[in-house]
């Protein structure tokens, strides 16, 4: 759902040699985590 929005964005790191996948949310992305904490907070 949220992975071709635009909100996260998936890189590739490297450490000791073994390579695998770090997801990183964009300023978007962001806003859009603590606009769903905040709601689940309220509730």
């Amino acid at each position: 759902m949220f992975q071709h929005s635009g909100d996260f964005v998936v890189k590739t790191e490297e450490k000791n040699g073994w390579a695998f996948p770090v997801a990183y949310a964009t300023p978007k992305g962001v806003d859009l985590v603590v606009e769903l904490w905040e709601k689940r907070t309220a509730a």
